[in-house]
């Protein structure tokens, strides 16, 4: 199995972990996944099988900033949620 070849962040992470669920096809893999821009670029789901089941929330809402307090703990400390959203701690 080759991995990687010239991928670079989700899409590295969903290409490898659909091959491990076509290794491993009995096992269930639950992922998620996050970049530096806060609330953007996010996305989580399972995949068994090589069936893969994904949610990727609008960027900036509280489902994607969900998915960040997920991946990056602590972080939800610097942060509140106000009615317009999630907004730095002042």
């Amino acid at each position: 199995y080759e991995i990687g070849s010239g991928l670079v962040g989700s899409e590295m992470c969903k290409e490898t972990v659909q091959t491990l669920s076509e290794i491993f096809p009995d096992v269930e893999f639950q992922y998620a996944y996050a970049d530096e821009d806060l609330g953007s670029n996010v996305g989580k789901g399972t995949i068994r099988n090589g069936e893969t089941d994904m949610t990727f929330p609008d960027n900036g809402s509280n489902d994607a900033f969900e998915i960040v307090f997920f991946v990056k703990p602590g972080l939800e400390e610097y942060l509140e949620l106000t009615d317009e959203g999630y907004r730095w701690k002042a």
